[in-house]
């Protein structure tokens, strides 16, 4: 048998970032596609838990008696593969963001969505319709291999590394003129600001701000971005360049998880994301 009964040493896994702790009569943890089948087989009609890095916010992940599936083990990066001019990278479903982000660092390509959680697994991303700044990761993902409705592999998209990133952080403003450098926004209500002010020290929100709406801009038109730039307010908060940017990028994440601190009887938060029709 290729997964074992429920123990102490499997504990950990009976919860996910929602706080909600469930329960399994058994555990499979495969490290590839062909022991996930057998894991799969075996299970007969045993009811089935799937489960990633167990970020997510919703418990969905969180057994209920049967057999939990972790994919952590399946975390191995397949490679790079081209076909008609485009660039594909393969990887198991156990495989982080974080894991995709660090191996194309030394490559031209990068795989745009961003969702905020970087330790998810590709996975439960893609099964979860996770969206990120830079759009929803379902949009990128070419193939799936599944196992009996299972995420074992996919083929995920990648785009050319824009040579200019701007950030920037808009309060009170509307929605900027459409312009083909905009790549990416999130949205900040005001029941939003009042949580990141209360609880997130890391920036220093307008106290007078009631809202704010954050945009990134990328391209290799200098001109064209510096001329997107110049139509928003005087008063917004711009940083240049990926590694400033992500002061901005982590208020995208800080909202649901200052929620899931702060109320721990909420079983999902998510931040209100707006996206513009031309950004897809």
């Amino acid at each position: 048998m290729i997964f074992e009964p429920m123990s102490e040493k499997f504990e950990g896994l009976m919860q996910d970032e929602s706080r909600t702790v469930g329960y399994a009569d058994f555990v499979a943890r495969p490290c590839d596609a062909a022991q996930l089948k057998e894991a799969v087989r075996q299970a007969g009609g045993m009811k089935i838990t799937v489960q990633g890095a167990a970020t997510g916010l919703e418990g969905k992940g969180v057994p209920q008696g049967g057999l939990l599936i972790s994919t952590r083990g399946m975390n191995e990066i397949l490679g790079l593969c081209e076909q008609d001019g485009r660039r594909f990278l393969r990887v198991q479903a156990g495989v982080t963001l974080e894991q995709i982000e660090e191996y194309l660092r030394k490559h031209a390509h990068f795989f745009p969505p961003n969702p905020s959680e970087k330790s998810a697994t590709i996975g439960g991303a893609a099964a979860s319709e996770a969206v990120g700044i830079r759009g929803s990761v379902c949009d990128y993902v070419n193939n799936i291999l599944r196992i009996d409705g299972v995420i074992a592999e996919l083929e995920l998209v990648l785009k050319p590394k824009p040579l200019i990133n701007w950030g920037v952080l808009v309060f009170d403003a509307k929605i900027p003129p459409q312009c083909e450098t905009l790549a990416g926004c999130a949205y900040f209500d005001e029941q939003a600001m009042a949580l990141l002010r209360g609880h997130y020290d890391a920036l220093k929100l307008p106290e007078d701000a009631r809202e704010a709406l954050y945009l990134e801009f990328a391209g290799d038109d200098e001109e064209a971005i510096e001329e997107a730039l110049m139509q928003l307010p005087e008063d917004a908060w711009a940083a240049e360049g990926l590694a400033e940017m992500e002061k901005f990028r982590k208020l995208c994440h800080a909202v649901p998880e200052i929620l899931s601190e702060t109320q721990p009887g909420l079983a999902k938060a998510a931040i209100d994301r707006m996206y513009i029709d031309f950004l897809t």
